[in-house]
């Protein structure tokens, strides 16, 4: 006995749930380990092997490195929450209910883009999760409890948006920045580092310590902005074409 795996199949993508091993891998040992979950998944037709690791998981990610293995998405934590400089170009103000209805079809079109591109969803299945979590997070509208957007503008003129959702983390108060968008004519002027930190500072509003998003891996510009912020990886999704 080497150890445990535990497998999960759903939609074309053969998912690593949990990788339990009784001693530190070599290198042979994952080799043949993901021979063995990549003949399994070809028996089965699916196309992907998706796993999710936490930092702090060592033997996954001695499985995942250096095995063809690219990062899908990452989930980053900011905390606590740094006592930045006040001043800011850009002003986030409550959305009106005329601009959520043109950002909520937005919003859910460009999840569906993402998650698409990410490859773990077919176009097809990418628009009916980005439909049913955009349902979940807001079943009541601009009115859904516990939600905040806000459009980010600079001398009165939007020039992008920034939604957070209040949650909980280890039993404390916890902001989640479920979208953040800068216009297309408005990017590479900054406004993305402003909005971050209003973002910080109506999270503290809120009576949050601490502030969390998700970044899809093909976002680069994203990843290296958030982690100049002081954010850090707390558990990567990774993918593999089978």
């Amino acid at each position: 006995r080497l150890g445990t795996v535990w497998l999960a199949a759903n939609n074309g993508v053969l998912f690593i749930v949990d990788l339990s091993l009784d001693r530190v891998p070599s290198e042979t040992l994952c080799d043949e380990l993901l021979t063995e979950i990549t003949n399994l998944a070809r028996r089965q037709h699916v196309e992907r092997i998706s796993m999710g690791v936490y930092t702090c998981d060592r033997d996954s990610r001695a499985f995942v490195d250096g095995r063809g293995f690219e990062v899908a998405s990452i989930q980053m934590l900011l905390e606590p929450l740094p006592a930045r400089a006040s001043e800011s170009r850009v002003a986030v103000v409550p959305m009106t209910a005329d601009r959520f209805a043109s950002f909520a079809a937005e919003s859910e079109a460009s999840f569906a883009r993402e998650l698409a591109a990410s490859g773990r969803f077919s176009e097809e299945d990418a628009a009916v999760e980005s439909h049913r979590q955009m349902q979940v997070e807001l079943p009541d509208g601009i009115d859904s409890e516990g939600q905040h957007l806000f459009t980010a503008e600079v001398e009165g003129a939007e020039v992008g948006v920034l939604w957070i959702g209040a949650r909980t983390r280890g039993g404390r108060p916890h902001a989640f920045i479920l979208d953040i968008e800068i216009a297309e004519e408005q990017r590479r002027k900054g406004y993305g580092r402003d909005v971050m930190h209003a973002a910080e500072r109506e999270a503290t509003r809120l009576g949050a310590d601490s502030i969390g998003l998700h970044v899809f891996g093909f976002n680069t510009g994203a990843v290296h902005l958030y982690e100049s912020l002081g954010y850090r990886r707390v558990e990567e999704r990774f993918l593999l074409t089978v």
